[in-house]
């Protein structure tokens, strides 16, 4: 949305703010947000790439505001909460397993306890708010990464993007002489349409259009010379050869090639939100469910839209006839997706 605003005026900073502290909750909620904060990282170095023409005292500028607003949010909203969950919850409990005698030592115990917990911790010294809350996140990411436990219904991100992990059972109620289950289940069309429509085709058709750039630029296919013969108008009647241009035929790869230099930037930017929503999943070793999918096909859905927009606009420019079958197939897509979606609930 700020992108729709001049670059450093009121509007696109309000914009920009609240997208940093959109950010600060995301990551606050699930570590797993950090992929949506790289991807929006990403975004803004293609954007101010582009914008690296003007005065070097307004890039400077821009690096620093569009920082501040963007980052800063997201260190106040992460560790804010967890001064307030300190603050609010300063009582031992059954977490105490897992943390030092340090932190423990900052903690009382619960009103109306009956042994004193806190006495067996008053010889540490006792943290800080700050070493406090480096602790405690240390202590959650090391604990969740060192879950080793199976899990009947869970399944590895790879088999995710055909839609071929282990469904998951999040609800069931056996009342004879029936049963009601309620599925995680992912829907084979869509998903199948994210990724082999929208996140491989988007790779071939950015390779495709990267070595047709370069092609023409070693044949100098844009404009062909050619030597025409022509008559001198001088006493001598001289034949002399002047080059002239003469312009090819405009091909579908030619329209796609313009599309795809408009849409370039923010179809990238989806796609890499797709992988790095993705990819980190290879390296934890504990249990995942085929939702921890759902982040990615969030991406790769606007994925399918930007490359449809991309292949439509080329269509457009093209041939009709081929835009409007296009169109036609597009919305089929529609039907079959519902279709499946109908078929497995």
């Amino acid at each position: 949305k700020a992108n729709q605003y001049r670059a450093l005026g009121p509007k696109w900073k309000a914009w920009m703010l609240l997208c940093g502290i959109s950010m600060g909750c995301a990551v606050s909620v699930k570590f797993t947000a950090i992929g949506v904060v790289g991807t929006i990282g990403v975004h803004q170095f293609l954007v101010l790439i582009q914008l690296s023409d003007r005065p070097l005292r307004i890039v400077a500028k821009d690096y620093i505001v569009r920082a501040a607003l963007l980052l800063v949010p997201i260190v106040i909203i992460f560790f804010g909460l967890f001064a307030l969950h300190l603050y609010l919850l300063p009582f031992h409990g059954d977490g105490d397993a897992f943390m030092t005698g340090e932190f423990l030592s900052r903690l009382s115990d619960k009103p109306g306890a009956i042994e004193s917990v806190h006495s067996q911790y008053e010889g540490y010294k006792e943290l800080s708010l700050w070493p406090s809350i480096k602790e405690l996140i240390n202590t959650m990411h090391a604990s969740n990464i060192g879950l080793r436990a199976t899990h009947p219904f869970s399944s590895t991100w790879d088999l995710w993007p055909l839609a071929i992990g282990k469904p998951v059972l999040y609800w069931q109620q056996l009342k004879s002489p029936y049963g009601m289950w309620l599925y995680c289940v992912g829907n084979v069309a869509s998903w199948w349409i994210v990724f082999f429509y929208a996140v491989v085709g988007f790779v071939f058709i950015s390779l495709a259009i990267s070595f047709k750039i370069i092609a023409d630029a070693l044949s100098g296919r844009d404009e062909i010379s050619k030597i025409r013969p022509i008559e001198d108008s001088s006493d001598e009647q001289q034949v002399k050869t002047v080059p002239v241009a003469i312009k090819r035929e405009i091909t579908f790869m030619d329209c796609l090639e313009g599309s795809f230099v408009n849409l370039f930037i923010p179809a990238s930017v989806l796609w890499v939100g797709y992988v790095a929503n993705l990819v980190p999943y290879c390296l934890i070793p504990r249990a995942t469910w085929n939702y921890h999918y759902i982040p990615a096909l969030l991406f790769g859905y606007l994925l399918v839209g930007a490359v449809s927009e991309l292949i439509l606009r080329a269509m457009h420019r093209f041939d009709f006839v081929a835009f409007a079958t296009t169109k036609f197939v597009f919305a089929s897509f529609f039907v079959v997706v519902t279709a499946c979606f109908i078929f497995f609930s």
